[in-house]
């Protein structure tokens, strides 16, 4: 049930978007339908068994196991090709995190929640921050919103994932909070490459003009 016209219009936006990016790519939440019954909007979408991505982290946090390397890669590609689908239809998402990420029954990664995305080419400032904890650092100047923005949301989620630290504590606020946001990245788990270390570094850099497009990210040969 909607609360206000606001939250109403939010619901209309997600819709919209969805609408908007047209035959969607196999990585994005599949629309349905929605309409409007005796105060409530209801939303028919794809069905992900699995549920969302932060409850699954969750649980493996809770039996102490960490994701194997290659599954990660494979996330990346995963949410690389959907972000690569939505920035092709002018969108940005702005609200990349596990927990608008939801996994189905073979554990192939869509990604959902379009309510706060935007064009691309508008001039607004009325930008809706999504959740602080992956928010690019240029997002405190509303005036600069691209793209890079959701490659640095998703690189920071392939941090907390590859972290030994922050896995279940990612910071919203505070003195580490800025450093992930300055270039200042600790270590992921040693266990895992280089290379994928370098990717996460590359996606947070500070400067979204460093940043690789999704576009770029899916010629990368392990992905």
């Amino acid at each position: 049930r909607f609360l206000s016209k606001r939250d109403r219009a939010i619901w209309m936006k997600e819709v919209e978007n969805f609408q908007r990016l047209g035959p969607s790519c196999e990585h994005i939440i599949e629309y349905y339908r929605a309409w409007q019954e005796e105060g409530y909007f209801f939303v028919q979408m794809e069905l992900c068994e699995r549920g969302n991505l932060e409850d699954f982290l969750g649980a493996l946090i809770t039996q102490k196991l960490r994701v194997p390397e290659r599954t990660i890669w494979s996330w990346a590609s995963h949410i690389i090709s959907a972000l690569h689908h939505i920035h092709g239809a002018n969108v940005i998402h702005l609200d990349v995190k596990p927990q608008n990420v939801f996994l189905d029954r073979n554990g192939c990664l869509k990604l959902g929640d379009l309510g706060l995305a935007r064009d691309i080419t508008s001039t607004s400032t009325d930008v809706v921050e999504g959740d602080s904890r992956y928010m690019a650092p240029e997002l405190l100047n509303a005036s600069n919103v691209t793209t890079a923005v959701d490659i640095f949301s998703l690189g920071i989620m392939l941090f907390q994932i590859s972290s030994s630290e922050y896995t279940k504590n990612l910071p919203n606020t505070g003195k580490i909070w800025r450093e992930l946001r300055q270039d200042v990245i600790p270590p992921i788990r040693s266990v895992y490459s280089k290379g994928l270390s370098n990717l996460i570094c590359a996606m947070m850099a500070s400067n979204p003009s460093r940043r690789p497009s999704a576009k770029a990210l899916l010629s990368v040969d392990t992905i």
